[in-house]
């Protein structure tokens, strides 16, 4: 079996300026990452960190984490898209087998066998697992280290920029959202709360077109972090200290070296036009403060990005409390 190699390091700011705008290329593009840039799902040496997350938050509660109301026949398309792609992209990790009219994948990271039928529907009493999932989707999304969205527009006539919605969210790692409270939400109002996003929300519509009917396309994401956990669930989970759990507490006394980090999301869109939605993939991985200070040209971009957000903005990123402490540490040179 392949090693699991070290993570990519993307570096997802391009220019010095902070503002919220699609950022979409075209997937597969060369970022850095050869060969893993030409695939949806990546696997590396966070592998076991990111599922050792996700079983937590599974155990949880579940429902906090992952809802789906989309219709039958999207659910078994979508199954099968997510198993024909894990066995493509990594037949070291993946395979497969049909007998007596079911899909048998075995798992190889996790030690599972999933059965389903040829339909894509998951046959959880015939399968190997220690951990009970709902769905075919639920077991699929528990095998990477991505999480996933499902994004369906209406075809009722209706002329509205709202008539899309999120109709499977499958969300372990959330970067301090609510997948409750997005389930069901067009792209205009998941995005609403952001700062800056007006302009961006303005071509909702088009945003959500494109996603479905072209591409299939990729874009960066960052966020400030002071720890590297995977979930970051606006609702601590029972017993968790909220102030820990939230992971943003810039603390230079105590993590002199590398006081903060940047949370890189790399996000897929791939179109199903005849189903009329798209699948968005999430997957985390993270940049140490140091590495980025060590770098002239990624600390003139994160500083001038942070120079230049509004007071919504930082407030939004979770700087505004050490905004100048963060600069200060980022631009003073290292004795």
């Amino acid at each position: 079996m392949m090693k699991l190699t070290n993570p990519v390091k993307y570096f997802p700011i391009e220019k010095p300026i902070y503002e919220v705008a699609p950022h979409l290329k075209p997937f597969g593009m060369d970022l850095g990452g050869g060969d893993q840039d030409k695939i949806i799902f990546q696997f590396d040496s966070l592998f076991p960190l990111a599922r050792e997350s996700k079983l937590k938050a599974h155990a949880e509660r579940i429902s906090k984490y992952y809802l789906n109301n989309a219709p039958v026949k999207h659910n078994e398309i979508l199954s099968l898209f997510l198993i024909d792609r894990l066995v493509m992209e990594w037949p070291q990790f993946f395979t497969v087998r049909l007998a007596q009219n079911k899909i048998l994948l075995q798992c190889h990271l996790t030690k599972e066998e999933l059965i389903f039928d040829m339909n894509g529907r998951y046959r959880d009493e015939e399968s190997k697992s220690a951990l009970y999932y709902l769905d075919a989707i639920d077991a699929l999304v528990m095998q990477v280290q991505e999480d996933i969205a499902w994004v369906v527009k209406e075809t009722d006539g209706k002329d509205s920029d709202n008539c899309d919605g999120l109709k499977i969210l499958h969300v372990m790692s959330p970067s301090h959202w609510s997948p409750e409270v997005k389930f069901n939400q067009s792209f205009f109002n998941v995005h609403a709360p952001i700062p800056g996003v007006e302009k961006l929300n303005k071509s909702a519509n088009q945003m959500v077109d494109a996603m479905i009917n072209k591409g299939p396309f990729l874009r960066m994401v960052w966020s400030f972090v002071t720890d590297q956990n995977f979930n970051h669930h606006p609702n601590a989970p029972k017993g968790t200290d909220p102030k820990q759990w939230k992971g943003r507490s810039f603390d230079l006394e105590n993590k002199p070296e590398n006081p903060f980090d940047l949370r890189v999301e790399r996000q897929i869109t791939w179109g199903f036009k005849e189903l009329n939605a798209a699948l968005f993939t999430i997957r985390i991985s993270f940049l140490e403060g140091q590495e980025v200070k060590a770098n002239k040209e990624w600390r003139e971009l994160l500083s001038g990005a942070i120079e230049s957000m509004s007071p919504a903005s930082l407030e939004y990123k979770g700087l505004s409390h050490c905004k100048n402490e963060l600069l200060n540490w980022l631009l003073t040179e290292s004795v």
